[in-house]
Parts: structure tokens; C-alpha cells; sequence
């Protein structure tokens, strides 16, 4: 019941959920080569031989609710001065950790680029530019999975800029692509920075997805005190607060 309740409230806050332990290591690779992994879940992806697959399976779920991903040592940049459109930069935390760029707006949409599309639209800003001088109206091109639109807003003479994908839509003025794009360089160093740390960052989940799992009543302070928490790097500290942390 305690092992249930923790993953609970760590992933999903879900009465509806039923979940399944199993008694299970990280190493135990045959055991966890059993599991049905169609049904076992992690922040947004699936992935094989997880840390998170060695404590449950989840059954009787049918629709996974959107749900924003866990991203830790990020930046996000405000692209309007509302703050309505961002560009976000972070390593997305799991026992497969990678570098994510996304770009997103207040009401939860976030369209995930990888860096070679986001370069590719980089590269394609001129002709972007020269799109936007010109009728708009039924031209749109193609930048690695994206689909980018041009229109003019209804209510006022603007440009507009629509980035799709093939489940997100985001649009926004002329201005603020431009702003976006601006951010190139930004963005290029600080994911050769965060791919640095990934492995660490890896490592570190692993460690404490198996602590908590052992210390079901009080998981986040059984990592603390563990021999492999260090509350003077900021890894360490942010992956106790975001993922481990106990709730309030």
C-alpha cells in the first residue's frame, strides 16, 4: 500500500490507478524484461529497462492525460512581455535522460524540437523573412517534422508565424519568432552544457529511484541522508525537490 501511494503521488496523483509492485533492482535485467512494458509508464515516454519499471505496472488505463515533462538544470526564456510565449532549454529527468528544447506557450501547449530541427529552423530564418514580406496566404514549409504556416491576423495588420507538429499548434506574431530565433546561440551553448551532465543526472535517478523505493515512508529524507546525496550540487538538490520531494 505504501509503495502504491508514493508512486502515486510521485507520477501520477491518480485515485484511479491501480498499481502493481514488484520486487525488483535496477540490475535485475530478466525479471524486467518480463514486464509489459506497453503498460508501464514514465514522465511521457516509454522506455525499456528503467528504474521505475523495477517497483510497478500500471492496468485499467486507457487515456494518459497530458502532463508537463520533469526538466531539471533548465532556462526558459520569455519571448513576449507577458511571458505567454517561451522557449524552454533543460535536461527531461528519467533513468534515460536527454537534453529537450522546447517551445511553449501559457496554456500548456509545448512543441518539442530536438537541436537538429531546431538549427535546421535556424537556418531557414531568411527564407522565413522573405515568406513574411510577400502574400502569406497558402505558403508553408517544411523544417525537419514541423510544419511552419504564415498568416495575418484578423484584427490587426500582423504577420503571423505557425509552428505545427503533428499533435501541437503555436502560433505567434512575426516579432516573436524572431525573438525566438535570436536565441540560437543561447541555446547551442547551453545544450553542449547540459549534455555534459546527462549521464550524471542519470546516474543520480537511478540511486535514488531505488532508495525510494526501499524507504516507502519517508523517501525524500532516506536520500538525504544517503551516501550519494550532495546538497551542495545543484543536480542532487533539484531531483530531491522536483521528483523526490515529500509533499506538503
Amino acid at each position: 500500500r505504501e509503495k502504491r501511494e508514493w508512486l502515486r503521488n510521485l507520477l501520477l496523483d491518480d485515485d484511479d490507478i491501480y498499481i502493481e509492485t514488484i520486487d525488483a533492482h535496477y540490475e535485475d535485467v530478466p525479471l524486467l524484461n518480463k514486464l509489459d512494458v506497453t503498460h508501464t509508464l514514465r514522465y511521457n515516454k516509454h522506455v525499456t529497462n528503467c528504474a521505475l519499471q523495477n517497483v510497478f505496472k500500471l492496468f485499467n488505463w486507457c487515456v494518459l492525460p497530458a502532463r508537463r515533462a520533469l526538466r531539471t538544470l533548465g532556462r526558459r526564456y520569455a519571448l513576449t512581455a507577458t511571458g505567454d510565449k517561451y522557449l524552454e532549454i533543460g535536461i527531461n529527468v528519467g533513468p534515460s535522460s536527454y537534453v529537450e528544447i522546447t517551445i511553449g506557450d501559457h496554456r500548456g501547449n509545448e512543441l518539442i524540437v530536438s537541436l537538429e530541427t531546431w538549427k535546421e529552423l535556424y537556418e531557414q530564418r531568411w527564407d522565413i523573412q522573405n515568406r513574411l514580406r510577400k502574400d502569406v496566404r497558402g505558403r508553408s514549409i517544411s523544417v525537419g517534422p514541423l510544419t511552419v504556416r504564415f498568416s495575418e491576423s484578423p484584427v490587426c495588420d500582423t504577420k503571423l508565424v505557425c509552428l505545427e507538429s503533428s499533435d501541437v499548434q503555436l502560433m505567434m506574431t512575426e516579432s516573436t519568432f524572431f525573438t525566438m530565433i535570436n536565441l540560437d546561440r543561447c541555446i547551442e551553448l547551453t545544450y553542449a552544457q547540459l549534455d555534459r551532465v546527462v549521464e550524471k543526472v542519470d546516474t543520480k535517478f537511478v540511486q535514488y529511484s531505488n532508495i525510494a523505493f526501499v524507504e516507502t515512508k519517508d523517501a525524500s529524507n532516506a536520500i538525504r541522508v544517503s551516501e550519494c546525496f550532495n546538497d551542495n550540487h545543484i543536480i542532487d538538490c533539484e531531483l530531491l525537490a522536483l521528483v523526490f520531494g515529500k509533499p506538503m
